[in-house]
């Protein structure tokens, strides 16, 4: 080989390999995981791999056997689940991504306050439905919970067309659509590692779904 051609194949190969070694050999993490993950924790790991400020969309979908909804002292409409009645919540991500998976109560509460654009900071639009075939559309000012409970502020302001009363009070097999929360990368993968740490046999982590 001659080296005219050396140097050809070594000014093409340097910069190649030191791009490679920046985004994988050089990096304390390594080659990134292969494949779709199919956990929350390989999820996290997945999501640690891409640049730190890449956003996620989580959408969340609640289905209980039963709520209500009433008003406060302040006349505020609040809607309530007990948590035993709850049947899933789910989170799923926005387009392109079609990743799904379980989380507990905790880690909606966790969501609602993380992020530049977190639920606390930016309320969500949300669609209220039961086996009534009645449909109510609201914003969701504020998430509560407690031991036995979890409750939605309801703000019904930006969308009177759609009237909350006409659900009545007692809702039967109910389902709550909140819309997207955007997250970066990094901050997402911090809290799916925090969740999976903290998980107990009943506030836990299920598999992911999805292809």
């Amino acid at each position: 080989m001659g080296l005219l051609m050396k140097k050809l194949i070594w000014v093409v190969l340097i910069p190649v390999f030191i791009g490679f070694c920046a985004m994988f050999a050089c990096s304390d993490r390594g080659l990134p995981p292969v494949g779709k993950p199919k956990t929350a924790l390989e999820l996290a790991e997945h999501l640690a791999y891409l640049p730190a400020d890449t956003r996620v969309s989580l959408l969340f979908v609640l289905t209980a056997k039963q709520g209500s909804i009433h008003l406060d002292k302040e006349g505020h409409h609040i809607l309530t689940f007990r948590k035993r009645d709850i049947a899933d919540l789910v989170a799923f991500t926005d387009r392109p991504e079609r990743l799904a998976f379980e989380v507990s109560v905790p880690m909606l509460a966790a969501f609602w306050h993380s992020g530049g654009r977190s639920f606390s900071r930016v309320p969500p639009n949300a669609v209220i439905e039961d086996t009534n075939l009645q449909t109510a559309v609201a914003e969701l000012q504020d998430m509560a919970q407690s031991a036995n409970l979890v409750q939605f502020k309801l703000r019904r302001d930006p969308f009177k067309n759609v009237d909350i009363d006409a659900m009545g009070k007692h809702l039967t097999n109910p389902a709550l659509f909140i819309d997207a929360s955007v997250f970066t990368a990094a901050g997402l993968s911090v809290l799916l590692q925090q969740g999976a740490k903290a998980c107990v046999a009943v506030e836990c982590y299920w598999a992911l779904a999805g292809g």
